[in-house]
């Protein structure tokens, strides 16, 4: 089949920060390790400084609570710049669900990949982050911002300094 292009451009996606360590099991020979168990936090923020580009940046953490178990502990940020070719003749939802659910599952398809090979070489193997579910995580997204606007009514909310964990 021919494909029909998206109004959707990855323009360029970075990576700007990474960590990986390696946690060792308490009892040395046990390298059975269950990756369905670590928790996995994602989070993100959307700035548009024109009307048809905006950046978002994204981090994923894994298994960085407290207590951390046995095997990897890792910290991804990345950024994705998009455009909205033909932006004018797009109705609002459109553009929305381009913005808040395509855009944002290409940045985190993005760093689960970079995370698959960043992990290929380590001692346990590969970790590939699991499907995430979308429409979850953006109703925790739209819960978290209203709450903040709740809280402070006249604030921006840009992207802080640092999304480090």
């Amino acid at each position: 089949m021919k494909i029909e292009r998206s109004p959707l451009i990855l323009q360029d996606f970075v990576i700007l920060h990474s960590e990986l360590r390696f946690i060792e099991p308490k009892k040395k020979t046990d390298f059975t390790i269950n990756f369905d168990q670590y928790t996995i936090d994602i989070d993100y923020n959307i700035i548009s400084d024109e009307k048809n580009i905006f950046t978002i940046f994204i981090k994923i953490g894994v298994n960085n609570e407290k207590p951390e178990l046995p095997g990897y502990s890792i910290f991804t940020e990345g950024a994705g710049i998009f455009k909205l070719t033909n932006f004018e003749n797009l109705p609002d939802k459109d553009c929305k669900h381009l913005i808040n659910f395509s855009a944002v599952s290409i940045l985190i398809n993005s760093l689960r990949n970079y995370i698959q090979t960043l992990t290929t070489f380590s001692p346990i193997g590969k970790f590939t982050l699991p499907a995430i579910d979308m429409n979850h995580l953006l109703k925790e997204k739209f819960n978290l911002v209203q709450s903040q606007i709740a809280q402070e009514p006249k604030a921006k909310y840009k992207r802080k300094k640092s999304l480090k964990k």
